[in-house]
């Protein structure tokens, strides 16, 4: 494996309805019988039954479990809800802020706890994203309009401050 190279582990949850789908990515783990490696040459067009078709190839990094294991684990301690309602707290707060600079977001009823878009008038001015960047704050462009911001849960009151500061400063050149 290259040095670049980056995997990983994840989890989808695929609904009934999806769990014959075609997938995106197309490789011999996600074909129906590949895990009898005593046929492994013996490709099949046809899918792994259900959610597991969905596989991208990359289900063999066993090292990777206890450390998902734990962060599950912490996710069910702190619980989903918890989690969600802490950063609507933060996302609302950044909505409110950046509404007294003339940035909208949607209603809160409108829109997930977990992350905010801000759209400018006029769409995001050119080269913003690379002038925060600059200064060690990220955000992603989404088209023309508007710029994504998803705090997490160890974002603190300075870092919030620190994001406008940093805005203003960025919107001010």
């Amino acid at each position: 494996m290259a040095a670049w190279a980056v995997q990983g582990q994840g989890f989808i949850y695929v609904a009934p309805k999806w769990q014959e789908g075609t997938p995106l990515e197309h490789n011999w783990i996600n074909r129906e019988g590949s895990e009898d490696f005593s046929n492994l040459v013996d490709y099949r067009d046809s899918y792994q039954p259900g959610a597991r078709r969905y596989d991208v190839g990359e289900r063999g990094n066993i090292h990777l479990v206890p450390m998902a294991k734990t962060g599950l684990r912490q996710l069910l301690d702190w619980g989903v809800g918890s989690i969600q309602y802490t950063i609507r707290a933060r996302t609302d707060r950044i909505a409110e802020r950046a509404a007294d600079m003339g940035i909208a977001a949607l209603p809160p009823e409108l829109r997930a706890g977990h992350y905010l878009g801000l759209r400018f008038p006029g769409g995001v001015p050119e080269g913003l994203a690379d002038r925060l960047a600059r200064k060690n704050v990220y955000v992603s462009v989404r088209g023309r309009e508007a710029v994504r911001v998803t705090p997490h849960l160890w974002v603190t009151d300075e870092d919030e401050d620190r994001f406008f500061e940093v805005l203003a400063s960025a919107l001010a050149h």
